[in-house]
C-alpha cells in the first residue's frame, strides 16, 4: 500500500488512511484540517470531524486549536518545526490572506464542527426538526436498561407462561432469569441485524415418551433402591469411576464405594421426589444406566443386573433426544427474541416519548436513503465541504453508509483508521464494513512511521506479524511493518531504558503432566492462571525493588484478557502490597459495596426496625463485629445510640437531602479512616462515594422518598448487568500504582 504523506495527500475525493497505533493519525489529521483551510479556502466551520467518544471529541478540539495557533505562529515568522506547516510556508501561499483565514478559524473556534457520530446525527435533525418530523418533546436518553428490561420480562411471562414445565424449568437453569435476555439484547443486539439460520419451528417430540418413563422411574425407585445400591457395591466394578472398596479414613469408616454410591442415591432421591418434573436429568443419572455399568465392569467380570438400571438407560437416551430438542426449542427463543425486539421496543419508545442515543442513527439513516428528503441532504452537502472521520475501524455499516450517502460526491471525504483494530468489533464496529469501505475509497494510504515504541519493539512485533502470511486471518486486512521514528532508545526524550529490560520478552510456562483427562487439563489451566499471574507480580516486585535506576509502579502496565484475571492480579498486587488500580468497565451497582449500601438505606429508611438496623450495622460499611451486635448491656446501649442516629438520619434525608445526611452518618461511623486501613480501601471509598452521588442523582431526578430510594437501589443492582455508563465503576487514585487493563479496556 501506498505511503501516506499528509504533506501532498490530495484534498478531494474519497481517501482511506491506515494508522496504526502511535502513526500520528492525529497529527496527520489536524494537518490536513489545517491545509484544507490554506490550501482549499475552506472556513473552520465548514469542516466537520467525526470521531466516537466525547473525550475524544475534546482532545481534537484542543490538537485543532493547538495547531491553528502553530500555524499563525508559522505564518508571523516565515518558520515552523511542524513539517506540515514548514511545507505549507514552502508552498509560498499569500502569507496575508492565511493569517486571515488562520484569524478567522481562531476567532470562530466555537463553531467548529467536531462532533461524537451521535452528536453529528442530533445537530442535522434538530436542524432540520421540520422535514424530518422528530424529536418534537422527545427526551434522548443513554440509559436503555429499563425498556429493555420490560422488553425482556413481557418475553419471558409471554413465551414461558403456556410452555410445558419441563423446557421452564430447561431455560430456568440456563439462563436463570429475564435479566440474561435482557443482556443478550444489550450487548448483541444491532440494527439490522439477522438470526440465521430462522427456526419456525421447534417441536419437543420426545416429551410424551419421556414423561411415561420418568413416572415409571419414580414409581420403582423408593422399594427397589436398596437393591439397585446393593449390587453396585460389587468389587468387579472399577474402582477409578465407582470408587474403591477400601476405608476412606480409618478401619470400619465407610468406603470411597459407600461414600461415591451415597452421592448418587441422595442425588436419585432428590430427582425422583414427586414435585419434580424429570428434567434436566442430573450429571450422576448415567451411574445407574445400563451401558455405564457394562462399560465400567472390570474385564472379565459379568456387569451387574437389575431391570432398574434398564430403565434408566432408556430414559437416558430419550433424554438426550430430548436435551437436543430442548436445545433447539431454546435457539428458537433466543431469535424470536431478536426478532421482535425492534417492532416491540419502538412502540415502548413512543409510549415513553424517549429515543436512544443509536435511533439518531437510524432516524438520519432513514432520511438520507429517502428520495423525499433529497433538500435535506444537499442542505447538509452544503453545510460542510469537507469531511475527516476519526477511529474510522469503530464504523458500523449504518454510520458508513450515511457518510456515503452525504459526502462521496467528490468533496474531500477522509476515513482515517486502523483495521487491525477493527476485528475486535469494538463499539459494534464491523470488520467487513472497513472492508467494503476500503474497496469503495479513491485512493488508499497508510502511515508507516511511528513514533511511539521503543526500536527493538516495533522490529519484534514486525518479526511476529510478517512471518504470517494471513496474521488477521480475514482477507482484505494485511499486515504493513512499521518504521521507527527513533533510532536509539530514549532519543523522544523519555528515560532511557533500563539494559536489564528486553523490549519483548516471551515467557514459557512448564507444561502441565501430560493427561488425557479433561478434568486434569482444566485444573492445570486454572493452576497456569494463577502462576502467570504470580509471576508478573514477582517480576514487578523486582523492578520496583531494584537498587539502582528502579522503575515506579505507575510506570507499569498489565493487560489481561478478563475482569477476572485483573481481581486476581490486583489481589495478588495488594498482598505483596504493592499499589495498584485496576481500570474497569465493571458496574458498581454489581459490586459488595452496593450490597451494603442497600443494607445501610434500607435501615436507614425503617429505623425502628431491629433486624434491618443490625443488619446494616453489620456491613464494613458501618464496622460491627459480632460481638458489638450481641446484647450485652454495653452493646445494647450503643446500639440504642444507633437506633437514634438512624433515626435522625431519616429526619435529615427528608429535610435536607441525601447527601448532607449521608455525609454526616460517613464521619460519625468513621468510614474513611476504616476502610483506608483494609488493602482495598481506596477502591471502596471511591466505590461508596460513586454510589452515592448516583443515589442522591436519582432520588432528585424522580423526586424519591427513603422508601422509593431503597426500591430504585435495589432495580439498579439487579440490572447491574445492563445499566448505563453513568454506573461504570470509577478509579481510585492512580498516583505511583501499577495499572491493571484488559485489553479491550485498552483498546478504549
Amino acid at each position: 500500500m501506498e505511503k501516506c504523506n499528509p504533506i501532498d495527500t490530495p484534498l478531494s475525493g474519497t481517501t482511506l488512511i491506515e494508522a496504526g497505533a502511535g502513526t500520528g493519525k492525529t497529527y496527520t489529521l489536524t494537518g490536513l484540517f489545517i491545509r484544507l483551510i490554506l490550501e482549499e479556502g475552506i472556513p473552520a466551520d465548514r469542516i466537520l470531524v467525526v470521531t466516537f467518544t466525547t473525550a475524544a471529541t475534546e482532545e481534537l478540539k484542543q490538537r485543532i486549536r493547538q495547531k491553528l495557533l502553530g500555524a499563525q505562529q508559522a505564518f508571523l515568522t516565515g518558520n515552523s518545526d511542524d513539517a506540515i506547516l514548514q511545507a505549507l510556508l514552502d508552498k509560498k501561499l499569500d502569507n496575508q490572506l492565511a493569517l486571515k483565514k488562520i484569524h478567522d478559524a481562531i476567532v470562530d473556534f466555537d463553531k467548529t464542527a467536531v462532533f461524537t457520530i451521535h452528536g453529528f446525527c442530533h445537530r442535522v435533525l434538530c436542524d432540520h426538526v421540520f422535514e424530518t418530523g422528530g424529536l418534537f418533546d422527545t427526551e434522548l436518553t443513554s440509559d436503555q436498561s429499563t425498556i429493555i428490561g420490560e422488553f425482556a420480562e413481557d418475553f419471558w411471562r409471554t413465551e414461558l407462561s403456556s410452555a410445558p414445565r419441563e423446557f421452564v424449568q430447561y431455560v430456568l437453569s440456563k439462563l436463570g432469569h429475564p435479566d440474561h435476555l435482557a443482556g443478550l439484547l444489550s450487548r448483541h443486539f444491532i440494527p439490522g441485524i439477522r438470526v440465521l439460520p430462522q427456526i419456525m419451528d421447534a417441536p419437543l417430540s420426545s416429551l410424551g415418551e419421556f414423561r411415561k418413563l420418568f413416572k415409571e422411574l419414580q414409581a420403582k425407585w423408593p422399594d427397589q433402591r436398596a437393591a439397585v445400591l446393593e449390587r453396585l457395591s460389587t468389587d468387579d466394578l472399577k474402582a477409578n469411576i465407582y470408587g474403591n472398596t477400601e476405608p476412606s479414613q480409618y478401619p470400619g469408616s465407610p468406603t470411597h464405594r459407600d461414600i461415591k454410591l451415597k452421592s448418587i442415591a441422595d442425588q436419585m432421591d432428590r430427582y425422583t421426589h414427586r414435585n419434580s418434573i424429570g428434567f434436566p436429568i442430573f450429571d450422576g443419572f448415567n451411574y445407574f444406566a445400563t451401558v455405564k455399568i457394562r462399560s465400567s465392569t472390570k474385564k472379565g467380570k459379568q456387569p451387574p443386573l437389575h431391570p432398574f438400571y434398564d430403565i434408566c438407560e432408556r430414559l437416558a437416551q430419550i433424554g438426550d433426544h430430548l436435551q437436543s430438542q430442548m436445545d433447539h426449542r431454546l435457539l428458537m427463543l433466543k431469535s424470536a427474541l431478536f426478532s421482535r425486539y425492534p417492532g416491540a421496543i419502538a412502540q415502548k419508545k413512543q409510549k415513553s416519548n424517549v429515543m436512544f442515543f443509536d435511533d439518531l442513527l437510524l432516524s438520519l439513516h432513514r432520511v438520507v436513503s429517502s428520495e423525499k428528503h433529497r433538500q435535506l441532504t444537499d442542505s447538509v452537502r452544503n453545510t460542510y465541504h469537507a469531511v475527516l472521520v476519526d477511529e474510522f475501524q469503530d464504523t458500523d455499516t449504518v454510520q458508513y453508509d450515511i457518510f456515503k450517502r452525504l459526502f462521496s460526491d467528490r468533496r474531500a471525504l477522509f476515513f482515517i483508521g486502523d483495521p487491525k483494530q477493527a476485528i475486535y468489533g469494538f463499539r459494534g464496529a464491523d470488520v467487513f464494513t472497513y472492508i467494503k469501505a476500503s474497496h469503495d475509497a479513491e485512493r488508499k494510504c497508510t502511515l508507516l512511521t511511528n513514533w511511539r515504541s521503543n526500536p527493538g519493539l516495533i522490529t519484534a512485533v514486525n518479526t511476529i506479524f510478517s512471518n504470517n502470511n494471513r496474521p488477521f486471518v480475514i482477507d482484505g486486512i494485511s499486515f504493513e511493518p512499521a518504521d521507527s521514528a527513533r533510532t536509539e532508545i530514549g532519543e523522544t526524550g523519555d528515560t532511557e531504558q533500563p539494559a536489564d529490560i528486553t523490549p519483548l520478552t516471551l515467557w514459557f510456562l512448564d507444561s502441565p503432566p501430560e493427561s488425557s483427562s479433561k478434568r486434569q487439563f482444566l485444573h492445570n489451566k486454572v493452576e497456569a492462571t494463577r502462576k502467570i499471574a504470580e509471576a508478573v507480580v514477582a517480576e514487578v516486585g523486582r523492578l520496583v525493588g531494584k537498587t539502582q535506576s528502579p522503575i515506579r509502579p505507575e510506570q507499569i502496565a498489565i493487560l489481561v484478557r478478563t475482569n477476572a484475571q485483573a481481581h486476581l492480579m490486583k489481589n495478588l498486587l495488594t498482598q505483596y502490597r504493592i499499589p495498584a488500580v485496576q481500570y474497569s468497565f465493571e458496574n458498581v451497582f454489581s459490586t459488595p459495596d452496593a450490597l451494603e449500601m442497600a443494607y445501610v438505606l434500607a435501615a436507614l429508611a425503617e429505623p425502628l426496625n431491629d433486624r434491618l438496623v443490625k443488619r446494616a450495622l453489620a456491613t464494613g460499611l458501618m464496622g460491627f463485629n459480632a460481638e458489638d451486635l450481641f446484647e450485652t448491656p454495653s452493646s445494647i446501649r450503643s446500639l440504642e445510640s444507633w437506633y437514634l442516629k438512624f433515626k435522625q438520619c431519616l429526619s435529615d434525608w427528608e429535610h435536607r437531602g441525601f447527601i448532607p445526611m449521608f455525609r454526616s452518618l460517613l464521619v460519625d461511623a468513621t468510614v474513611r479512616d476504616r476502610l483506608l486501613s483494609l488493602p482495598d480501601g481506596e477502591r471502596r471509598i471511591t466505590n461508596i462515594l460513586h454510589l452515592a452521588e448516583l443515589i442522591d442523582q436519582a432520588a432528585r431526578e424522580y423526586d424519591l422518598g427513603a422508601g422509593g430510594t431503597v426500591k430504585w437501589l435495589e432495580e439498579q443492582r439487579r440490572q447491574a448487568l445492563i445499566s448505563s455508563d453513568s454506573s461504570v465503576l470509577r478509579l481510585e487514585s492512580d498516583d505511583s500504582a501499577v495499572k491493571i487493563v484488559t485489553i479491550h479496556k485498552s483498546k478504549g
